[in-house]
């Protein structure tokens, strides 16, 4: 072979292999994010206010500071799953922008006629961007915040309630951070809580726990509601914490609701052991609901510990409806050494069937055989 073919065939071969694992290396980029961007103005986006003006068109192999925007637009509506900014316009960045595309299908696609995303960024889904997470957008949110909460007409309220939520999922984050530097009173933190939590501000979770310490009790039950809605995981122990020094019965009501919608687990039997005993020390005003939330929340746990504590309380309760409410979870969480007790409870219910004689004995009789066929039911769970 002469020097010449021998030059041309190394070249060929050294070209095919740039070209092949160049093109690997941009795909991978994204996946491996091994020292793709470095660059000096990387944006921080833990700055307390983030948003971005969307300007040029963006596609698929670029990389720049406006696609980590994009990225960062992408992961606060739930698209862009990848756990770091990039700023490579890889395919999993193409995915996101195309599933976003879809869903805003209306705004995007169709003043194009197109029936599918492309994942090309240009005018529609560029200005859809800037009307989540334009700066002009937060400081639109804001001033409708200040506007809702000085607004004394309900109606005119309402309206700009309604207006807040079209933002969807860019309200919970421009919510979340307006909540962090806003001062608000005392009286308007009750109503930017709750509007906050229904719209999963998650940005503001911290403020919310930071208010359980509060001593206004309206803007403590609020950010339970708030931190409720949410349903983090790692709330849960912050509302145990203050649920330790709670003293107020309506708030400790709000508090273990909270915690049976988050989810308590078998470590947590303890502690709602030890909020048993304070219902009946601390909490005797609201003693009766907050241990229909213990025995929820420990049905919850589905622990074999949780069954036993149960069985004990049902033989020292005297309350007849705390009694079926602790059969039916005896019966939930299959605890099979109460099946006798049970058995025991639903004769001695039998002897005390009520007789109709007046008026209203009705209702008495259908509450009494509500009672057994909960405690029936119970028992069928054990024997299965």
């Amino acid at each position: 072979m002469s020097n010449f073919l021998k030059f041309i065939t190394l070249f060929a071969a050294t070209f095919f292999l740039f070209v092949f694992w160049g093109n690997n290396f941009f795909v991978q980029a994204e996946e491996q994010d091994e020292g793709i961007l470095n660059y000096s103005f990387r944006p921080d986006f833990n700055q307390p206010l983030w948003c971005y003006n969307f300007g040029n068109n963006l596609k698929y192999g670029y990389r720049s500071e406006e696609i980590m925007a994009l990225q960062k637009a992408l992961k606060i509506e739930g698209f862009f799953n990848f756990p770091k900014i990039t700023g490579y316009f890889g395919p999993i960045t193409l995915k996101s922008v195309k599933d976003f595309q879809a869903f805003y299908k209306e705004e995007v696609l169709k003043p194009w006629k197109l029936n599918y995303p492309t994942g090309f960024v240009g005018p529609t889904t560029r200005a859809k961007l800037n009307k989540l997470y334009g700066c002009e957008t937060h400081q639109l949110i804001k001033n409708k915040l200040i506007s809702y909460l000085s607004e004394p007409d309900p109606i005119q309220k309402e309206k700009i309630r309604s207006e807040l939520f079209s933002f969807g999922k860019s309200t919970s984050y421009h919510l979340g951070l307006v909540l962090k530097y806003l001062t608000i009173t005392s009286e308007e933190k009750p109503l930017l809580f709750d509007m906050a939590g229904q719209v999963k501000a998650k940005e503001a979770k911290n403020i919310f726990e930071d208010a359980l310490q509060d001593e206004d009790v309206n803007v403590k039950r609020s950010a339970i509601v708030a931190l409720k809605n949410l349903g983090e995981k790692d709330s849960k122990e912050v509302l145990f914490e203050a649920l330790e020094q709670e003293t107020n019965t309506f708030v400790a009501q709000d508090m273990l609701d909270a915690i049976n919608t988050i989810g308590p687990d078998k470590k947590d039997i303890g502690k709602l052991e030890g909020f048993w005993v304070k219902s009946e020390d601390q909490w005797q005003g609201n003693q009766f609901a907050i241990k229909l939330l213990i025995i929820e929340n420990m049905k919850k746990t589905g622990s074999e510990r949780a069954g036993e504590f149960l069985l004990n309380k049902f033989n020292e309760e005297k309350d007849v409806n705390l009694k079926i409410a602790i059969a039916e979870a005896l019966g939930d969480l299959r605890h099979s050494p109460a099946k006798e007790t049970l058995n025991s409870y639903l004769a001695e219910l039998e002897t005390l069937k009520p007789e109709v004689v007046e008026p209203g004995d009705e209702l008495i009789l259908a509450q009494w055989q509500e009672m057994m066929d909960t405690v029936k039911t119970a028992i069928d769970k054990l024997s299965q």
